[in-house]
């Protein structure tokens, strides 16, 4: 597909509407999804640990299984199918008779998703005229990261309206993903749009024994390429304690400290804003001093953080610690991408960017499951300090990796 001439189309525009919309359906019930479990379902922490970190695992599996046949079948269908059935699973998590229907119901919507971003990120580079890619990418993200701030707001909202029923949250999140669901329809109704989008791609086939050698390879490679091993340990390290919040900070705000739910999904609101308000600026950041320096301050940052979250028990005190944890989880992962871009070479910077992507999802599952036995054995006060410490011992080995030197620009 030709890019178009003029910067941006309403095609460009609609697939931002396709990405935004379907993210913030689901960001409206991610902040209350551990407090329905544990109230509405009457499940304990560790099922709770143990359904949600289902999430990541199957996404790993779903982009290892489904990355390499979306050419052959049409990315078209993958899209379409994630638009159908993501509303479908919204509706399951309020009508699966028991929680053990919820281990399902959590792969079926992590294989669904796992392809989705990496999808309309690939059209949005194709539809955008090769000068303005950088400016395409930027408005993408910035629309994607503001969901963060938009769906926690409705749901605080919603809470409030419907006096603390978690189902109406699953329910009313279906309303945005059928607007993304008619945009991607609307999208597809051209010919281009939908020869592009529905076509099969014929490629030279290998044996799979070949294709698997190739792809150990290449991972090897990656693997030990310089500061990469380092940057793997650091990514674990901070998702793993990220779990720890988004898991159990909910239910230690609601039930420890006696906030309600509208509440602490405004908390997540504060979280969400600063860490898509933090992007633009740790990018320039990181092109004058480097990506080192940055990564550390971040890390060390959310030392101090998860100390606050152990602590705290002001509701604008928490406020700001979100704040400042969305913020610098918006510098850590600028400088952490960046890091890593500097470190590949570029043929295998897209198998890079799968694998770090993968290993995020390693941490978060680890982090929830083992965040559910952790708070049967200890108050949750103290599992934050335990994140400290892990923090801590992540801002000290990120030292001792090379300065990731800012590029020049090119003059390309």
């Amino acid at each position: 597909m030709e890019p178009q001439t003029q910067r941006f189309t309403r095609d460009f525009y609609a697939i931002i509407v396709i990405d935004a919309c379907l993210a913030i359906a689901r960001e409206m019930y991610q902040p209350v999804f551990s407090l329905y479990l544990l109230e509405a379902r009457k499940t304990t922490p560790v099922e709770i640990g143990a359904i949600i970190s289902i999430f990541p695992l199957a996404t790993i599996l779903a982009r290892f299984i489904l990355g390499p046949i979306s050419d052959r079948v049409g990315t078209g269908w993958f899209l379409l199918a994630t638009l159908i059935i993501q509303p479908v699973t919204f509706a399951l998590y309020v009508l699966a008779p028991d929680v053990s229907w919820f281990y399902s119901i959590q792969a079926l919507s992590a294989f669904t998703i796992a392809l989705f971003n990496p999808l309309l990120m690939s059209l949005v580079l194709r539809i955008s005229p090769t000068s303005h890619r950088g400016d395409a990418m930027g408005r993408y993200l910035t629309a994607a990261g503001l969901s963060t701030l938009m769906g926690p707001l409705l749901s605080s909202i919603l809470l409030e309206a419907f006096q603390r029923n978690y189902a109406g949250i699953f329910l009313i999140a279906i309303i945005p993903a059928a607007m993304s669901l008619t945009a991607f329809v609307l999208l597809t109704k051209g010919k281009k749009y939908r020869e592009e989008l529905f076509t099969t791609i014929t490629r030279t086939e290998r044996s799979l024994l070949s294709q698997i050698a190739g792809f150990a390879g290449d991972l090897k490679t990656v693997f030990m390429a310089e500061n990469v091993p380092s940057l793997t340990i650091s990514r674990i390290a901070f998702s793993f304690t990220l779990a720890f919040f988004r898991i159990l900070f909910p239910i230690y705000a609601v039930n420890s400290l006696g906030y309600s739910p509208s509440s602490v999904t405004l908390i997540f609101t504060a979280y969400g804003l600063f860490n898509t308000l933090a992007r633009f600026p740790s990018g320039r950041l990181n092109d004058r001093i480097g990506r080192k320096l940055p990564l550390i301050f971040s890390l060390a940052l959310m030392v101090l953080v998860n100390l606050g979250l152990s602590t705290t028990t002001e509701y604008a005190s928490l406020w700001i610690i979100a704040a400042v944890y969305g913020a610098c989880h918006g510098l850590r992962a600028v400088s952490e991408w960046t890091f890593l871009g500097d470190s590949v070479s570029p043929q295998l910077r897209g198998l890079a960017n799968s694998y770090f992507a993968n290993i995020f999802d390693i941490g978060t599952s680890l982090g929830a499951f083992t965040g559910g036995i952790m708070v049967t054995l200890m108050p949750v006060s103290q599992v934050f300090r335990i994140a400290a410490l892990i923090m801590l011992g992540n801002a000290v080995a990120v030292w001792f990796l090379s300065r990731g030197k800012p590029h020049r620009k090119s003059v390309v």
